[in-house]
């Protein structure tokens, strides 16, 4: 197998294998009534409460405006809180509301099942290898100075 190859491997099985996950997930998170991204979103506030609307965004590769109608959603049924930020008039932060403790506690338990699966026949030490792996490839793609200092590949380059 040639390094092209290898590196075309990566991508597509990192692609394949983030997919596979979602499409578990979402079918062990049918019975919740709440949508993929409703479940995304309310992970991510979880993990990082405090952060605003437009870094949830990103975070969940949609518009703006988009959050802002999900966080309507969420905030109607119970499950978030909008709260100005003092320091900045136009930013808004979220965090959880005492009825999304529930619902993350199922949604940590299928996590726990969808990663088990995944994970089934990698040993703990394969595993920790992986995810110690799988950070360096984050941070590769995360640090800004990598990003800025790596001249686009030749073959992304228009002539």
């Amino acid at each position: 197998m040639s390094t092209t190859d290898t590196h075309l491997q990566f991508l597509f099985l990192l692609s394949e294998v983030a997919w596979l996950q979602r499409r578990e997930f979402h079918a062990l998170t049918k019975r919740l009534k709440m949508t993929q991204v409703q479940a995304k979103a309310l992970a991510n506030i979880a993990r990082r409460e405090g952060l605003t609307q437009t870094a949830l965004a990103q975070r969940l590769e949609v518009q703006p405006m988009t959050v802002v109608r999900l966080i309507d959603r969420m905030q109607k049924a119970g499950f978030v809180k909008r709260v100005k930020d003092p320091a900045d008039r136009r930013a808004i932060r979220l965090y959880l509301a005492p009825k999304a403790k529930p619902i993350l506690e199922q949604l940590w338990a299928v996590a726990t099942v969808v990663r088990d699966q995944g994970l089934a026949g990698i040993s703990a030490a394969e595993e920790q290898k992986l995810v110690e792996l799988l950070r360096k490839v984050r941070a590769n793609y995360t640090t800004e100075t990598t990003a800025d200092a790596s001249p686009a590949p030749k073959s992304l380059k228009r002539a």
